[in-house]
């Protein structure tokens, strides 16, 4: 086997409720069906790139995986393989493996959520699907989800049945949707409470009732969450409507004295104003910071190069006072740099505008540095 080997297409399952068949998140091809997880395992799929790898070949559709790993960082197969390098595999083209079942888990079981983010999807938000039902002119920016996928209790037992390395929950929002909860007594009640759970959260919706996320997720050893936060104060209330700032504070902290926690910052145009704001906010806790790609009228490059100079540059000195991460300084010092204008300003503008009438909201209340750029486009 290659040093570019990968044990995703014999140990991993990604379950995806709009039916995309891929061997992981960073496969690139997204084809659709309506086969169960069961039978997709061993579909044609799984054993064209089983046998790819096994024969020493590297799948165009990893490309994502090789790109990244040119530039040495840490591609999602190398993090599949890391967690499943404690697993004595007996790798197979027809079954994947001696279990005949996954060992690793990516579960997005549906698009339940109780958020209406501005750079998510219907496909990620059952309550983005509603406000488009409600409001026909968001079709010009959303298209209605059809969920192909509905994983019944048997599904999830097959999924879940051997599972050895670890399972990442996301959505929607996984700490409200029922199949989350199944699985998570699944394995509590297969004293499987030392694999690894990785849960990403919006942060709104975990208690601490009797019976409910919080409560299994305890049962856990190894548990981290990464609560995604957009921003502080109107920045975020903005973003993740209709979120509250100050309980999400609280929240976080009261989750990060029980679980290893993160937070997640998905850097776009409408918070760059905010990022200093958010690396003060983050200090205590481990942040981490991505770059949105789509939809691309939400890139920060649309914006004018004197825009982000300003607002990255606050951020950059916060760096530089900071002992953090010296490789997301290094990505933030890019982004101060890149002096690409991408197309699309205008149809910023004009989705604002559209997403403030449905929500009657105007962006010139929670975020009035964006509003004097973006107010000649708000048409």
């Amino acid at each position: 086997m290659t040093s570019r080997f990968c044990k995703a297409p014999f140990a991993h399952l990604y379950s995806h409720p709009g039916g995309e068949d891929r061997i992981c998140c960073a496969w690139t091809t997204k084809e659709t069906t309506s086969d169960t997880p069961e039978k997709r395992w061993n579909n044609n799929l799984r054993k064209r790139v089983r046998q790819q790898f096994i024969s020493g070949q590297e799948p165009e559709e990893c490309v994502r995986c090789w790109n990244q790993e040119s530039t040495n960082k840490k591609s999602v197969r190398m993090s599949i393989n890391q967690r499943l390098s404690h697993i004595d595999i007996d790798y197979s083209i027809d079954k994947g493996n001696q279990f005949n079942s996954p060992l690793d888990i990516d579960f997005r079981a549906s698009n339940l959520c109780n958020l209406s983010c501005r750079m998510c999807r219907p496909d990620n938000s059952s309550q983005l699907d509603k406000e488009l039902e409600k409001n026909p002119k968001l079709s010009r920016w959303w298209e209605p989800f059809n969920q192909i996928n509905n994983l019944s209790d048997q599904s999830i037992d097959f999924m879940f049945d051997n599972v050895q390395g670890a399972v990442s929950f996301l959505g929607g929002e996984p700490t409200i949707m029922p199949e989350v909860k199944y699985a998570l007594q699944k394995l509590i009640d297969q004293n499987k409470t030392n694999i690894t759970i990785r849960t990403h959260t919006n942060g709104t919706n975990l208690n601490f009732s009797k019976g409910e996320f919080l409560d299994l997720l305890e049962k856990f050893s190894d548990v981290y969450l990464n609560v995604s936060i957009d921003g502080t104060d109107k920045t975020v209330e903005y973003i993740r409507h209709p979120v509250k700032f100050e309980n999400l504070k609280l929240a976080i902290e009261k989750y990060n004295n029980i679980f290893n926690l993160g937070l997640s910052y998905c850097l776009q145009a409408y918070n760059i104003h905010n990022l200093y704001k958010f690396l003060e906010f983050a200090k205590p806790y481990k942040a981490f910071i991505q770059k949105l790609e789509k939809p691309y009228m939400l890139d920060y490059r649309v914006l004018p190069i004197e825009y982000r100079k300003k607002h990255f540059s606050k951020a950059l000195d916060f760096f530089y006072r900071s002992s953090l991460d010296n490789d997301q300084r290094k990505q933030l010092e890019h982004y101060y740099y890149d002096s690409n204008v991408n197309p699309g300003i205008h149809r910023l503008g004009e989705m604002t505008k559209n997403l403030d009438e449905s929500r009657n909201q105007h962006i010139r209340d929670y975020l009035p540095e964006l509003w004097e750029v973006l107010e000649p486009f708000y048409k």
